[in-house]
């Protein structure tokens, strides 16, 4: 297999600039914590109620008191602002592709949990689909919904130029040849809010053209309908277990008053447009990649339709084979 495992993302690496390269095929995949100026964190301004996000001091220390009552201090759960980047090896920003935008679930990092447990790149990579990856860093291992800057008009918008800025350095290219590329969406659990808040941007919203829930219906149902309804082309995928069965029984009534096809395949879906829901009654830990399927962030991106330039023994060649946590 060419690409690396998870194990070898560098938490303190910057995005290298404008690496060049002879031959493209030759470059290297890349997979790195990266800062963003516009990442939802570090974030001293208001919560949507108009309230001071940083609302409770002890000493020096600044910190969030959450719906629950717990206090959250700004230094351990909202200082980092780095994003997992992941370009793959045979990533072509010429030819036609996709960014896909990762939301974690509550309770998570970014190298141990989207890297290294859920195997997010590796997936991106397997399917042999034309895409980058990046995944913001929210709340930092713990259980809270905040979205920081992504609270702000415009904020994702912000963060998905830079995140096209990040990568046309990485791979030598230009940030317009990624600033085209349109969405595909991927929420988690908990990034249910965080994406919708990126769909509740018109702009965000008309240049997403894929979205896949894993376990994440549990809230914001109107917009993702909304969004669905927006263009026939639009691709969206719920993947459930018990805990969301009853918000997906919802949202698949409120697409159909909608005029959203409602189809009863993946691969109906991707190729036509429309909305497929996927029962898949696996644990809630383990859905990232064990759902309906194993693999499902692979199984959406090998049968989108447009993303695919390898070949299939390239495909099957990468390792998939789970890694240790990353600090």
């Amino acid at each position: 297999a060419d690409e690396p495992r998870v194990a070898d993302l560098r938490p303190d690496v910057e995005a290298p600039e404008n690496r060049a390269s002879a031959s493209r095929d030759a470059e290297p995949a890349l997979t790195h914590l990266v800062a963003f100026r516009s990442a939802p964190f570090p974030y001293e301004g208001a919560t949507p109620e108009g309230s001071s996000f940083l609302n409770v001091a002890q000493g020096d220390q600044r910190g969030h008191r959450g719906h629950r009552g717990q206090v959250l201090w700004a230094d351990r759960t909202f200082s980092d602002n780095r994003a997992l980047v992941h370009v793959p090896e045979r990533f072509d920003p010429s030819q036609p592709g996709a960014l896909v935008v990762f939301f974690h679930g509550y309770g998570a990092t970014l190298s141990r949990d989207v890297g290294a447990r859920q195997q997010v790149p590796q997936q991106v990579s397997a399917s042999g689909a034309n895409v980058v990856l990046v995944a913001p860093q929210f709340a930092s291992d713990a259980r809270d919904p905040s979205a920081g800057h992504f609270w702000e008009p415009g904020g994702c918008a912000r963060f998905l130029d830079e995140a096209a800025e990040k990568i046309a350095a990485m791979r030598g290219t230009t940030a317009s040849a990624i600033a085209g590329l349109p969405l595909v969406l991927i929420p988690y659990s908990g990034g249910f809010y965080t994406a919708a808040l990126c769909l509740k941007d018109p702009a965000v919203a008309r240049r997403t053209r894929g979205v896949l829930m894993l376990d994440a219906a549990y809230g914001e149902l109107e917009r993702y309908a909304d969004w669905a309804a927006s263009n026939r082309a639009n691709v969206f995928v719920s993947g459930y277990t018990h805990y969301t069965a009853r918000q997906n029984g919802e949202l698949r009534g409120l697409m159909a008053a909608r005029g959203v096809t409602i189809q009863p395949r993946l691969g109906d879906a991707a190729a036509r447009g429309g909305a497929v829901f996927l029962p898949g009654d696996t644990p809630h830990n383990d859905y990232v990649t064990q759902a309906w399927t194993e693999d499902p962030v692979r199984e959406l991106l090998l049968r989108m339709p447009g993303l695919h330039g390898r070949d299939a023994q390239a495909v099957a060649a990468v390792d998939m084979t789970p890694t240790g946590s990353i600090r």
